[in-house]
């Protein structure tokens, strides 16, 4: 049996930067303030939403204070990308994660995305060699070290790619 080998952290950081991106810049201006539903987010809610993810878990992992480190488990990071990845399960964003009108419009808030992005990758590539180093708490998944947190915000950001699609195929109609 082959090992398991280990996510590329900082490729997928700069992939899921790139595909959504480029999701965000074909879709029409309009399309992206409207609403499916009154209790669904809009594009422009959902992107809104990833950047305020986006920097709390780099303040999280930026403030962890570093413990022993452990070798990566990579049977448990594709575990986790896995569940947050898969849109069947709905997760409820607690009240600080939730859309507020930070921004008015969707390249507006992918800026701020970006800008928010940047940083972590930079976080990423200078911190990498400590990062099972760092314990963090996820609201969703518990203890879990930086370098599954890392692969929690890219497998987070694929999540709303996937409802941002979503939102956008209701939007066309049938």
């Amino acid at each position: 049996m082959m090992p398991e080998t280990s996510i590329a952290i900082v490729p997928a950081l700069e992939e899921t930067r790139d595909s959504l991106t480029a999701l965000v810049t074909m879709l029409p201006a309009e399309d992206t303030l409207r609403r499916v539903g009154p209790e669904s987010w809009s594009i422009l809610e959902v992107i809104e939403h990833l950047v305020i993810v986006e920097r709390v878990a780099l303040l999280r992992l930026s403030s962890a204070e570093p413990s022993g480190p452990r070798p990566r488990d990579h049977a448990r990071e594709r575990e986790l990308m896995a569940r947050a990845q898969n849109r069947a399960t709905k997760i409820t964003a607690p009240e600080p994660a939730r859309p507020a009108g930070r921004f008015t419009a969707a390249d507006e808030a992918l800026q701020a995305f970006l800008g928010a992005r940047a940083r972590t990758i930079r976080f990423a590539q200078e911190s990498e060699p400590a990062l099972t180093a760092l314990p963090v708490n996820h609201p969703v998944f518990g203890p879990i070290t930086g370098a599954e947190s890392l692969i929690l915000i890219a497998a987070h950001t694929r999540r709303h790619m996937a409802q941002i699609r979503e939102i956008a195929a209701a939007l066309a109609g049938p």
